[in-house]
This record gives structure tokens, sequence and C-alpha cells, in this order.
């Protein structure tokens, strides 16, 4: 009789010594000893019968495919152990050996010298019980032992020792051995954060990368040859910069955080800018929600004021067009009004110029990296540690909180540990304060040596992509709306403002509003402008 002897191993079952080659040699010695010929072999490495992966993944799942339409009737399928075939319990071992057998095939186990031509027979079923019930059980408990033990690993480790082979990109060290930095790939995140902090969008980042053949970190499933903008986006999110790991099960948090657990490659102070950034960069639609859209994809910074221009005349946005050669880039009403009147638009040009003359009364020194004393660093760093250290310590109370809640009665230490941390914030709270109180002082300073005509005019001037990405970012933080009125009387509605008496009634007005309430308009008088300050 023909036989085909099919093999199967788990890394579990590797892990207990049933490798391949044992199997091999025990089906082949069992052929031998019953003149059966074995024609073909099935290897199934690292699939699971306890999940079934065997069938719906693997060579068995072929297999019987191919049974199944009649191709390997009057054969013989050896087995070294029944759990070879299925560790799924009772019912299922059935459904698959009635399967086999519906073939035309006989299932021969070598281990216990049994061959099953029949499920009808009461030793060959009681066998079969016995048999499937001890297997789902063996993986039952080992995968509980399992669980139990990589619970232990991921809440008790020792910080900076690995407790999986599988570590974020820019971190090497097996299982149980020490993490080490991988300097080279360190330094790539740092610089994606930086360029971050700068204003440049994720697509951007990837492509600036990409451009420079930085090479991938690599590693995962999906090993890409290209930056692509979904990973840039997961290491600027990925707290393990700063040596935070979170425990997960079932993709879901697993505990508390585990602080210094990875050696850090990201400072607190990095981490709060380029995201601060990116929380800014969001785009805010006409009715104030917030889209997922961030701007600048095309890598020019062309427009500074991306999702904060409206029309207020027609109550619809503007947005920046450029067609080409023949015309002059503008601020332009998206479509016309339900009247029919015609789009509203404005040169972008001369209201850039015209809003970069705040830079005489703004400090926007930042976005040419005009160099800052090191106390005014150090400051900085300070409060994001701060920063850091107050949001650990808030979810930490955050956790105790739902503890109360789900007690009647807190324990006294639990109260006691509650009381130190809402101390601890408080502390680093008038700590933080002092020390922004300081830094306001310090910045002050620094900026009264500066000649402000030469920054005005190094930024108006700029053309470069970092500067003119860092200065639109600039504007995201410091405005919330720009809004344009065209052909209006303003007599109601500005005068309060105005210092050249109201305008003509074909002159376009814009009010800027700032984040702290301050008002600024800009009067258009064809292609020259006046401007007045109102704060709130």
């Amino acid at each position: 009789m023909r036989a085909i002897a099919y093999l199967r191993f788990s890394a579990d079952d590797q892990a207990q010594g049933n490798s391949i080659a044992r199997q091999t040699a025990n089906t082949d010695g069992y052929c031998q000893r019953n003149g059966l010929e074995r024609v073909e072999t099935l290897v199934d490495d690292g699939y699971s019968a306890f999940k079934g992966h065997h069938m719906s993944k693997g060579a068995l799942g072929r297999f019987l495919t191919l049974a199944d339409e009649g191709k390997y009737k009057g054969y013989a399928l050896v087995i070294e152990q029944m759990d070879r075939l299925s560790r799924q319990g009772i019912i299922e071992t059935s459904d698959l050996l009635r399967r086999i057998l519906k073939a035309g095939l006989e299932v021969h186990v070598t281990q216990t010298n049994r061959v099953i031509r029949s499920l009808d027979d009461v030793t060959t079923a009681i066998l079969n019980v016995m048999e499937s019930y001890a297997a789902q059980e063996y993986s039952r408990k080992l995968r509980e032992r399992v669980a139990s033990a990589w619970a232990a690993k991921k809440h008790n480790g020792t910080n900076g020792i690995s407790i999986t082979n599988k570590l974020p990109g820019w971190l090497e060290g097996r299982s149980g051995e020490r993490i080490k930095v991988n300097e080279e790939k360190a330094k790539v995140v740092r610089q994606i954060f930086e360029w971050t902090a700068k204003g440049m969008g994720k697509r951007l980042v990837a492509r600036r990368l990409n451009e420079r053949k930085v090479p991938t970190f690599g590693g995962g499933k999906k090993v890409t040859e290209y930056w692509v903008h979904s990973y840039i986006h997961k290491i600027l999110t990925n707290r393990a910069v700063l040596g935070e790991y979170q425990p997960r099960k079932g993709g879901k948090p697993d505990g508390e955080v585990r602080i210094n657990f990875y050696p850090p490659v990201v400072t607190p102070a990095l981490w709060e800018r380029a995201n601060a950034v990116r929380a800014s960069r969001r785009t805010v639609t006409q009715n104030g929600t917030v889209t997922g859209k961030y701007a600048g994809r095309t890598g020019k910074a062309s427009n500074l004021f991306t999702g904060l221009v409206f029309d207020a005349t027609m109550q619809r946005p503007m947005h920046y067009s450029d067609k080409g050669k023949r015309s002059r880039p503008t601020l332009s009403t998206a479509c016309k009004d339900i009247n029919g009147n015609r789009p509203n638009s404005v040169i972008y040009s001369w209201f850039e110029r015209a809003f970069l003359e705040f830079l005489s009364q703004l400090d926007w020194t930042t976005v040419l990296d005009i160099a800052e004393s090191d106390e005014i660093k150090r400051q900085e760093e300070a409060i994001a540690s701060l920063n850091l250290d107050i949001a650990r310590t808030e979810e930490k109370t955050q956790e105790l909180a739902e503890k109360f809640l789900a007690v009647k009665t807190p324990a006294a230490a639990l109260n006691s540990l509650m009381l130190k941390l809402e101390a601890q914030i408080e502390k680093d709270r008038g700590d933080r304060e002092a020390r922004e109180r300081r830094l306001a002082q310090l910045k002050r300073e620094h900026n009264d040596l500066l000649d402000r005509s030469i920054v005005y005019d190094k930024l108006a001037k700029a053309r470069d992509l970092e500067t003119r990405s860092r200065l639109r970012q600039e504007i995201h933080q410091k405005v919330s709306r720009i809004d344009f009125y065209f052909n209006t009387s303003f007599r109601d509605l500005a005068e309060p403002y105005l210092t050249h008496g109201e305008p003509a009634a074909n002159h376009t007005l814009v009010k800027v509003i700032f984040i702290n309430g301050a008002v600024r308009w800009i009067v258009f008088e064809g292609n020259t402008f006046y401007l007045t300050w109102m704060a709130n």
C-alpha cells in the first residue's frame, strides 16, 4: 500500500524537541516494518494544530482538498501521534478523521501501532476520544504556562533587558540580552523628530529620507525599500523613543507603562516640540471641526495659511490657487455662492507681504534658528521633562481613581498613594511655572539684543523649504482664523479698530484673529495695505 507521511510541529512543539528529523525517522521505520511504500511526505513547519492553521494555511489543508476529489483513495496517511493531526478537541478531531476515511484513506498512528479504518469500532472510538482530549488539554495548559511566563516578563522583567527578539527598529538585542541602541538608526529617528518640529509633514519627511537614500529599518513583516509616511507616523507616536514600554494584550494596554525600560533616543523637549507641531497642523473646516488632513504634501510650502483663510462675505473657505506662469497665485473662494456670484480672490503675494509686516511686533525669531543661550535650552529641557513627569503621574492617578470606584472601602495604602501622587503633581506644576517665568524672562532679554529689521528681511525673502515650513507652523500656532470681507460696508464691523477712517466700499478688509484673542486688520487698496492693532 502506498503511504503519505504527515509531519508537523509548531513553535511550542519544536521547543519540546518534536523535530521534523525525529518524526521522519519514526514514520520511515513504521512504513518499513509494515510493508508500506512512502511515496510522499507532507510537512507543516510552524503551523499550529490547536488553532487549525495547518488546515487553513498549511500542507494538510491542500492535501485534504485533493483527497476529497479522490486523488488518494486507497492510500495510508501515516502520522506519529494523533496530536500531529489535530489538537482541536474531540468533535473537531472526529470530523477530521471522518473526512479522511470518507476520502478512502486509512490513518496509521506509529507510536501506538494503531490503524484507523472506521469510526464505528468501539475500541477505536474510545482511543480517539482519549487521545483527542489529551492533545487539546496539553495545548491549553502549555498556552497558559507560556502566557503566564510572558506576563511575568512584561510586568516584572529587568529594565534594559530584552524580553523578546522583536524590538523597535532603532534598538538591538535578542531575548534575555541587554538592549542596545543602533546609533545610525537612532540618528535617523532624531532627524525625523527635528524635521517634524520644523514643520515638515510625514509625507515630506519620507520623501526627504528617500531623496537622501537613507536605508529603511526593516525587520517587520512588510519590509519596504522606501520610507513611507505611515511608518514615519508610527515612529512619531511611539513613546519607546522616550524609553517607555507599554505592555499590551490583544492589542490593548495591559498594565502600567514601564519607564526607562528602553534606552531613550529622543529628549522630552524634542518629543514635545514635534508633537505640538503635529497637533497644530490639522486643517480646520468652515464649521470649526478638525479634519485628519495635514497641509504641505507638495513639499513647496507655497501657502503659509493653509486651513486658516475664509471668505466671510460668501461664508466659504478660501484656497491657494496657482494656475501656472500666465497668472499670479491667489487665495480664492472655493466656488460661487447660492446667488451665482463669482468667487472672490486676492493676489497671494500681496497678502503674505502684508501679513509678514507683523514681524515688526511679533517674536518669530525661532523660525530662523537664531542661536539661543545655553540657559534657555536648559530651561526648555527641564520644562519638557516636567511636562512628561506630570503626564505620567496623572495617568497613575487616573488608574488609582478607577480602583477607588471599584471598591466600596478603599485600602489605607491606596488612599495614601493617591495623596502622594497628587502632592507630586502639585509640586511639579509649581516647578514648571517657576521655570516658565524664568524662560520668558530669558527670551525677552535675548530678543532685546536682536535687530528685528534683519529678522524680518530674512524671513520675508526666505524661499527654502525648511524656513517656510517652520514659518507656516509658527503662523498656525499663533493664528486661529483669517476672515476676508470683500466689497462690504465696514463701519459697524471695523470702525473700533481702524485709524485711517472707513475704507471705500471696493476695498478688501482682512480680520486676523490670534490664538490669544488679539485682532489685527489688514485693509487692501489695490496692491497697497495699511494695518492697525486691536487686543481684546
